[in-house]
């Protein structure tokens, strides 16, 4: 709440306000995993919602350990409008008209009552969330509203998809379009009729189809009704929408809906913009960056293993752990200069989080600290605003600004960095297509992490008392916390095996990149690791057992 009256008190735009739906594990925007996964980038809307499988952790017990409720806002309607909010975003893409009509007229309901007398707003709300108990989605949460603690928001044993569970399927009879299969009800007060939806859950998640009934038959214990092929005894099915339910709408669209399939004719798109225009302050010689290899660690405590070997710059994440060291009135000597130092600035940034860093920069400008990796627009703001005092602190745009195109690398450079480091999840193909020529000698390329797949808020690893955990191929992946970020102390879940493109290396320098980054954030770093991985760069070698991310198959693409 405190935040909304903050950006409410210094804006006078119009401000919406997400009230209803599915909420992401993961900081918003700052999700890897779906990519990570097969190419679907969550970032270029495509996200496969890697949070709502099911995976297993060292005990061998298996949960939806990611998987949250969805947010149910509701009953805060009349506190969210005292706020200044001038509108409610409710969750609607790939959700049904039925439940589209059925939530907004909850949230109309609850709207249209705000100055009516109290007695008539506290019938509304009983109304709306009367309705909104027959959404078929997920428990509820107030999520950061008002719930503070994990618990409140996760819901391990809830499976990953919607709708009210019905039981397991217990025989099979017929196949084909004559498939039937038996089910026990489980939930009571469930009748289920012909044109009613369900959808079935292989048993290791691996597979979820819809179903709409054609076929029902009631015995005393369950029902027998129709099903697609592919599914066995142990499956589970799930209620996701009734008949009556859609009956309680009168359809406004026309049976015949081929005329409206046609598709628009393509507009003329703008003209290709340069990637650094001309007035860019990488064209002042002081902001050249050196060529080479460049190491990016977590903490002060890893800089000491960094210095066994010479990166062209130290990378750091510069947080309030980090500043209580820096901006010392008497720091304890460090083993790189401050002008060796690349600070690293969180993508994620809160209000406390943007008066700490507008605070901080001039003093660490002072003490030598003048190049900047900014991962958000803010940033990248406040960063430029320091030139206007006669300081030039040199910007790069990090892989969180998600540079994928010319438009967005020209838009960057324009803001004023210099330097862009290509999006982790990005493709050699599409880098290759983006940039040309000496541009490439701007770009940074990570070739090796453990990209962090989720960021979450919390410390998940405390809350479920794990750190490993395995998706239904066997593949491990790690959860830590992180400490001194904006999230205060959050964590991040990487691969156990890193991503790396250090075999690549001789390839990409006759392409034209010049810039190299090994990043050691994902993991708490080990002198042999380090060792190992910067030996293997050099030599411009495969770590072997590594992981390409999209680098050499791409993203995917619907037409192949």
């Amino acid at each position: 709440v405190s935040e909304i009256q903050d950006v409410r008190k210094n804006t006078s735009l119009e401000l919406e306000f997400f009230v209803h739906g599915a909420l992401c594990v993961s900081v918003s925007g700052l999700c890897l995993f779906s990519s990570f996964l097969g190419g679907k980038s969550a970032n270029r809307g495509m996200c496969t919602q890697a949070c709502r499988r099911l995976y297993t952790v060292d005990n061998d017990t298996s949960g939806y350990y990611f998987s949250p409720r969805d947010l149910q806002l509701l009953e805060e309607v009349k506190t969210i409008a005292a706020l200044g909010i001038n509108a409610l975003k409710i969750e609607g893409r790939m959700k049904s008209a039925e439940y589209t009509g059925t939530v907004t007229a909850a949230y109309r309901r609850v709207l249209d009552s705000l100055n009516a007398p109290e007695t008539v707003y506290q019938e509304a709300l009983k109304e709306g969330l009367s309705r909104l108990r027959g959404d078929f989605a997920r428990a509820k949460t107030m999520y950061l509203f008002r719930a503070n603690a994990a618990e409140q928001w996760l819901e391990p044993s809830q499976p990953g998809g919607t709708g009210i569970p019905l039981g397991t399927i217990k025989r099979i009879h017929g196949a084909g379009e004559e498939k039937h299969i038996y089910i026990e009800i489980e939930s009571t007060g469930i009748t289920l009729d012909i044109g009613d939806s369900i959808r079935i859950h292989s048993a290791h998640d691996n597979n979820r189809v819809s179903h709409k009934l054609n076929y029902v038959r009631r015995d005393e214990k369950g029902y027998w009704l129709s099903a697609p092929e592919s599914f066995i005894p142990g499956d589970s099915v799930y209620l996701i929408q009734k008949r009556a339910v859609h009956a309680y709408y009168k359809d406004v669209l026309p049976h015949d809906l081929s005329r409206y399939k046609q598709r628009p004719g393509f507009d003329k798109a703008p003209a290709v913009p340069a990637m650094f225009p001309k007035n860019t302050a990488r064209n002042k010689p002081h902001n050249v960056l050196p060529e080479g290899i460049y190491a990016a660690v977590s903490c002060i405590e890893d800089l000491y293993i960094a210095q066994s070997e010479k990166p062209a710059y130290i990378i750091m994440p510069f947080n309030k752990k980090s500043a209580a060291h820096l901006l010392a009135s008497q720091p304890k000597p460090l083993p790189f200069k401050s002008a060796q130092f690349i600070l690293w600035l969180d993508p994620v940034v809160t209000v406390e989080q943007d008066e700490f860093l507008a605070a901080s920069l001039n003093m660490l400008y002072e003490k030598g600290y003048h190049v900047f990796m900014a991962n958000n627009l803010s940033q990248m703001a406040l960063l430029a605003s320091m030139r206007r005092s006669g300081k030039n602190p040199l910007i790069i745009a990090g892989p969180y600004l998600y540079a994928f195109n010319r438009y967005a690398c020209s838009f960057i450079t324009e803001c004023g960095a210099s330097y862009i480091v290509s999006p982790l999840e990005n493709s050699r193909q599409n880098l290759e297509k983006t940039t040309m020529g000496k541009e490439r000698q701007h770009i940074f390329i990570t070739v090796f992490c453990h990209p962090p797949l989720f960021r979450f808020r919390y410390n998940i690893p405390a809350f479920y008392s794990f750190r490993q955990f395995y998706d239904s191929t066997d593949e491990a992946f790690y959860a830590h916390a992180v400490s001194g970020d904006a999230c205060g102390t959050g964590a991040v879940a990487v691969p156990n095996a890193p991503f790396a493109l250090t075999g690549k290396i001789p390839f990409m320098r006759e392409a034209g990149f010049r810039r190299f980054i090994l990043d050691f954030t994902g993991k708490p770093l080990k002198k042999n690791i380090y060792k190992k991985v910067w030996e293997h760069a050099q030599k411009a070698a495969p770590l072997g057992g590594e992981r390409h991310f999209n680098w050499k198959n791409g993203f995917y693409n619907t037409a192949e």
